[in-house]
């Protein structure tokens, strides 16, 4: 039952972070507006696998690397934004003047995404440092992980998912107001990653 209690809790956590709209939510829903569901779900699945990639981190210790490098924790928040910058542009763009990524491209702009995102990247050090100060073992941290990675790919899934339902979605998502409130989020998401440093 012990193992439980730690796992809840992280859960718990992280469902409040992941389901408060930001960067993510914008990339999704773009992207199932300018090229439909399923790469929209690629893109879920990169969010997932970049969480997975920075928990998997987090519990092999780059909170040391941090502590003995500290300016790479700049050097992230600067081309975290330098990215979210660049997804905002894309944002501004109406479909037909904005690249057309394939399916595979829409994965791995998923896992850039969530990958060079700094706030995450402390987020997950955060925990997995609790965690290893209350002597949960390393096969424990790792199940989290993949749970924390795993509700991250779902819960995006169903965004993707849900926006494709939309009416007239193409129209809808590409409309002057919607690419405006998209690109926005990437702004405030990136002015947040320089303000970290």
């Amino acid at each position: 039952m012990e193992v439980f209690g730690p796992i809840i809790l992280v859960a718990f956590l992280q469902a409040g972070m992941i389901i408060s709209p930001g960067s993510d939510y914008a990339l999704v829903m773009r992207t199932v507006g300018r090229q439909g569901k399923t790469a929209g779900m690629l893109t879920a699945l990169g969010l997932g696998l970049g969480a997975f990639s920075l928990l998997l981190l987090s519990v092999f210790g780059i909170n040391s690397l941090f502590t003995h490098y500290p300016f790479l924790v700049t050097i992230i928040s600067y081309a975290g934004a330098v990215w979210l910058i660049w997804q905002a542009i894309l944002c501004f763009l109406p479909k037909d003047k904005a690249p057309k990524l394939h399916n595979l491209g829409s994965f791995w702009t998923g896992f850039t995404n969530h990958f060079i995102n700094i706030e995450m990247v402390i987020f997950y050090i955060v925990i997995i440092s609790q965690l290893s100060s209350r002597d949960v073992t390393t096969s424990i941290q790792l199940m989290i992980a993949t749970e924390m990675a795993l509700f991250t790919a779902i819960w995006f899934i169903l965004i993707s998912h849900l926006t494709g339902k939309i009416p007239n979605k193409d129209k809808v998502l590409d409309s002057l107001a919607i690419r405006i409130t998209f690109g926005l989020l990437f702004l405030m998401s990136a002015v947040t990653l320089i303000k970290i440093t």
